[in-house]
């Protein structure tokens, strides 16, 4: 039996961090006007997880006759959805300001993984 082991040892990538992915996200709006539409698409997995928990809940309200408990959480969805589009209208309007502020060398930098602390 040969000693040897035929297998390449796993490599150990340090994962993105927050800071990276937010950097990243930036630099993927660079050259593009900010849409609402390009908003709610980054934030897809938000509202698939809102709408499961929402729902659930107004299931469970309505599957014991609760009626208070309906209309409570379908105002809560409102108006969880109508702050949510509030501030994804000001972003909107935000943006182009915010492309011009950026130091996007630093954006770069921080995307690519380099620490700029200090």
């Amino acid at each position: 039996m040969d000693a040897t082991n035929p297998y390449q040892p796993p490599s150990s990538e340090i994962s993105d961090t927050p800071e990276q992915k937010f950097a990243s996200r930036l630099l993927s709006l660079r050259d593009k006007p900010l849409t609402l539409g390009t908003i709610y698409r980054m934030q897809g997995k938000r509202y698939v997880v809102l709408f499961i928990v929402f729902g659930l809940a107004t299931t469970y309200f309505a599957w014991f006759r609760l009626q208070p408990g309906v209309y409570l959480m379908l105002g809560g969805l409102a108006g969880v959805l109508l702050s949510g589009s509030g501030v994804a209208r000001v972003q909107t309007r935000l943006w182009p300001m915010q492309k011009k502020v950026l130091d996007w060398e630093k954006v770069q930098r921080m995307a690519a993984g380099e620490s700029l602390d200090g």
